[in-house]
């Protein structure tokens, strides 16, 4: 079992918040437009449901990792792990400093 300090739940919490609150931003016109239709204030609530589902849903999806990148450590220290082992990856193409050229390893 790991202990969890005051900080680090601290931290979890405005992660959540930051999450929820692009999660509510990015998905309000959508809501809007359905609420707006259900009451017949909007008869075509095509393109709110199109700006929705094109952008705004795939936006959020794609922000959430940055998010926890920007917010947990562990995250950047694993990400940055996977991209030194890729780049340590045989027959990569890599400069040689004496000759400047491209070589396979």
């Amino acid at each position: 079992r790991v202990a969890i300090t005051a900080g680090e739940s601290k931290k979890a919490t405005i992660t959540v918040v930051i999450v929820s609150l692009l999660f509510c931003v990015l998905n309000a016109q959508l809501v809007a437009a359905s609420w707006l239709h259900l009451f017949d204030v909007v008869s075509d609530r095509y393109w709110y449901t199109h700006l929705g589902l094109s952008y705004a849903v795939p936006l959020n999806s794609a922000l959430n990792p940055v998010v926890y990148l920007f917010r947990i450590k562990q995250m950047r220290e694993y990400l940055r792990e996977c991209w030194q082992k890729l780049m340590r990856r045989p027959g990569r193409n890599r400069v040689q400093p004496e000759t400047g050229r491209m070589d396979e390893e």
